[in-house]
């Protein structure tokens, strides 16, 4: 019973490392990730709120943002993949 918990506790512990790294180093949302040119990431409303300021640089190594739009930057496509499969684990750790 007790090594039957402790898989339980390493299973989620393994899924929820796995999703501080497809979430927004900024607000921690997990949804509209874009891809930096310096390939750092965050969401789509973060980055928008820093476009519009008078900084327009990424957060984490301060590279220097040269579109306008959070639309403009990429959707992070690994991360996006990663989020699925994660969902697809952690429901299959429920049954």
């Amino acid at each position: 019973m007790a090594s039957n918990s402790r898989a339980k506790s390493a299973r989620t512990r393994a899924i929820d490392a796995f999703q501080l790294t497809v979430e927004c180093g900024i607000c921690t949302n997990v949804s509209q990730l874009r891809l930096l040119p310096c390939q750092h990431m965050m969401c789509a409303p973060c980055l928008g709120t820093i476009l519009k300021s008078s900084n327009k640089c990424c957060p984490f190594c301060k590279e220097r943002l040269t579109e306008y739009s959070a639309q403009s930057y990429p959707v992070c496509r690994i991360t996006s993949d990663l989020q699925r499969d994660i969902q697809q684990l952690a429901d299959a750790l429920k049954d």
